[in-house]
C-alpha cells in the first residue's frame, strides 16, 4: 500500500492508495499513531478516495485509531470511499461511528 500524509490547519491527512489490509498495518500505523499523538491537531482524516477494498482487519484498525484519538480530543473521519468500501462500511453501521465525507 502506498500513502501520503499532509497537515492542514488542526487537520492530519493521510491518503491510502491501494488494498488496505492486514498487510499495510504496520505502514498505516506508523503514519497515523505520530498523527494522533501531536497536540496541534483535533483531527485525523483518511482519503480512502483511491482504496479499492477493504477487509475487517482495517475495519477493525479504524476503530483502534479511534479509540486512541478519543481519549486526545481526536476525531477521525473518513473521506471520499469509493462505492465499494463505502458499501462495506454502510454494512458494518461505520457512519454512525465516524464522520464520512464524501464529495
Amino acid at each position: 500500500m502506498e500513502l501520503e500524509h499532509h497537515i492542514e490547519g488542526a487537520t492530519g491527512t493521510v491518503v491510502l492508495h491501494g488494498i488496505f489490509n492486514f498487510a499495510a498495518h504496520s505502514e498505516i500505523k506508523a503514519v497515523v499513531y505520530p498523527l494522533l499523538d501531536e497536540p496541534n491537531l483535533k483531527e485525523v482524516c483518511l482519503d480512502l478516495s483511491d482504496v479499492s477494498y477493504l477487509d475487517s482487519s482495517a475495519l477493525g484498525l479504524l476503530l483502534v485509531f479511534k479509540e486512541i484519538g478519543a481519549p486526545k480530543g481526536k476525531t477521525l473521519s473518513i473521506r471520499n470511499p469509493l462505492p465499494a468500501v463505502m458499501k462495506i462500511l454502510k454494512i458494518v453501521k461505520f457512519e454512525t461511528l465516524f464522520q464520512i465525507i464524501t464529495a
